[in-house]
């Protein structure tokens, strides 16, 4: 039975043009032969030096694997004045040097109105009749400061709002 993709050769030559995005560059292989594949890497312990590393077939590919993302995994990296470590105070500087008003809030929006902005659904709206609303009536905390439902009125998608009966 012949080898799947014609050998060991087309199969590096396949994965390099995806190698400059993902976990080694094609110009770092060195050499490959029927039992390794060599290539260059920066060993950051060792003063930065530029080493070679050889590897099996089998080990460079398991590897390799390891730097495939999962399906519908998207890698975004953010550098310079984007990365998370104090964002918004580099974001604040460069603003008040532009002259511009920051507007970076801490109000929170409630789930149910982001609900409805976004999928247009109101969750407060009563499902049978849909056009009664459930109000809040009472509620109360428990020893652990917990909100428990009260009585009769008990609705169970959410313990803090209560059927209103008309």
């Amino acid at each position: 039975m012949p080898a799947p993709f014609g050998g060991p050769a087309q199969i590096i030559e396949y994965l390099g043009r995806y190698t400059p995005k993902v976990a080694i560059s094609v110009n770092r292989i060195i050499a490959i032969d029927d039992q390794y594949i060599t290539f260059k890497y920066k060993d950051y312990a060792d003063r930065n030096l530029v080493k070679e590393m050889s590897l099996t077939h089998q080990e460079f590919l398991r590897r390799f694997e390891q730097h495939i993302l999962p399906k519908r995994f998207v890698k975004i990296r953010h550098a310079g004045i984007l990365t998370h470590r104090n964002k918004k105070l580099r974001i604040t500087s460069i603003l008040q040097q532009m002259d511009i008003k920051a507007r970076f809030s801490n109000t929170k929006i409630p789930n149910d109105l982001q609900l409805i902005i976004k999928s247009g659904i109101n969750p407060l709206r009563c499902k049978n009749c849909e056009t009664g609303m459930l109000i809040l009536i009472e509620s109360f905390r428990n020893h652990n400061g917990q909100m428990v439902p009260m009585g009769p009125f008990k609705n169970k998608g959410s313990p803090f709002l209560q059927i209103q009966i008309p």
